[in-house]
């Protein structure tokens, strides 16, 4: 749920982006999503509208592998024909090779940015903390690759030699 007196990720985000220097009009501002799953079909619409030729996930390190995977299986997530209409127009235009789209991890922005990055992301990633969650991904991954991930049937891929 969302508390209504508290910003959300992404105009925080907006305002961080402002600070840096990127002119208002070229950021897009997307307050739907709620989970990765949410953040993919906004992005489809999104796409759909602007007719982007190439899109850009950038997401924490740790996250990645989970995230390509449920791309991957995006289609399986339709809650209704009319989005599964969408969720395939999108899918089909990568296996067309029509639309190209990328992973990038935060980490590695933020180091070509900043040499600090680099000493401050190694020091996370060796918390016992990060180190479960880094777990919890790839319990996801294996179940998504299974075909158990949000008991659903993970039958469909736009990419047949990835998970």
């Amino acid at each position: 749920t969302r508390n209504q007196d508290v910003p959300t990720y992404a105009a925080v985000m907006k305002g961080e982006l402002l600070q840096k220097g990127v002119p208002d009009e070229r950021i897009i501002l997307e307050e739907e999503s709620v989970s990765t799953i949410t953040e993919y079909k906004e992005a489809v619409k999104l796409w759909n509208e602007k007719q982007w030729t190439n899109i850009v996930f950038v997401s924490s390190n740790f996250h990645l592998p989970r995230a390509r995977a449920l791309l991957n299986h995006l289609e399986d997530f339709a809650d209704n024909e009319e989005e599964l209409a969408s969720l395939t127009k999108f899918a089909n235009s990568i296996r067309k090779g029509i639309l190209t789209i990328q992973f990038l991890g935060s980490a590695e922005i933020l180091s070509i940015r900043d040499e600090r990055y680099k000493k401050l992301f190694a020091e996370v990633d060796a918390s016992e903390g990060m180190q479960r969650r880094i777990e919890f991904e790839q319990k996801g991954v294996e179940q998504i690759a299974s075909g158990t991930y949000d008991k659903r049937n993970l039958s469909k891929r736009i990419w047949e030699n990835e998970v």
